[in-house]
């Protein structure tokens, strides 16, 4: 089957926030349906990296235990091992996937994070892409970045994640939190969204309130890969109507 490819990059972090869920204050605004639409819009199918925007719903199959490995530089794996754990845990609760480390030496991994060396972060990525540009276009000024590859039917079968293990660990927690939260289907930054791990203006340690419903809207059962963008935008709404009744969260 033939496979499309995805490239994001992540840019400036620059402001702190809090988390949500279980951990969320109490003072956090409810949401506005209608401004969640237009968020799930823009970070769904939007491209910050120009056109084409995606014209139909990309996301990892229901109930998937997705199987990743860490590679590259060794002490980089050893010391946010536990910080991609944390992540995993936290977007399987709020997606229904499941997230299992294998051994660097496999090869039929759903998706990779390799520290690199700043000199390096093209040179990994070419590992799985082989078009130059795409990596280029990626790895842009990039802390991190992603390559994504699906089926024609939407569906999500790998994904790489390029960090740069020389920049500072609070960026490093937030580019793989971002990173891996992108990898799931919602590719897109933009400054409207806000607060949220999808705005490169801000740095965010936990997702937050906006994310975790954007999440959850996408990996309802309702929402099936492929699901074309205008009728994913109604049933977006819908999903959207019920999970603000049931966790309060929107009005």
């Amino acid at each position: 089957m033939k496979l499309r490819r995805h490239a994001i990059s992540v840019g400036l972090l620059v402001v702190m926030a809090t988390s949500i869920g279980s951990a969320t204050s109490s003072a956090e605004p409810k949401l506005s349906i209608d401004r969640m639409v237009e968020f799930f819009e823009i970070v769904v199918f939007g491209s910050d990296k120009g056109p084409p925007e995606a014209a139909f719903i990309r996301k990892w199959q229901p109930g998937t235990t997705l199987t990743y490995k860490l590679c590259g530089n060794a002490k980089s794996v050893l010391r946010f091992r536990s910080i991609i754990e944390k992540h995993a845990r936290t977007l399987a609760q709020e997606t229904g996937l499941n997230f299992r480390e294998v051994p660097s030496g496999r090869s039929s991994e759903h998706f990779a994070f390799w520290f690199a060396e700043p000199n390096e972060m093209i040179k990994a990525g070419l590992m799985v892409e082989k078009d130059l540009k795409t990596v280029r276009r990626a790895a842009f000024r990039a802390r991190c970045y992603f390559l994504t590859y699906t089926l024609q039917t939407g569906a999500y079968i790998k994904s790489l994640i390029v960090i740069n293990r020389a920049q500072k660990s609070a960026d490093l927690e937030h580019c793989l939190l971002e990173e891996m939260t992108q990898v799931l289907g919602l590719p897109n930054d933009n400054q409207l969204v806000s607060p949220s791990i999808f705005n490169d203006n801000e740095r965010h340690m936990e997702l937050t309130r906006i994310d975790r419903f954007l999440l959850r809207t996408l990996y309802d059962d309702r929402m099936l890969a492929g699901t074309p963008r205008k009728l994913a935008l109604i049933l977006a709404r819908g999903i959207m109507l019920d999970l603000g009744e049931e966790s309060g969260w929107a009005e």
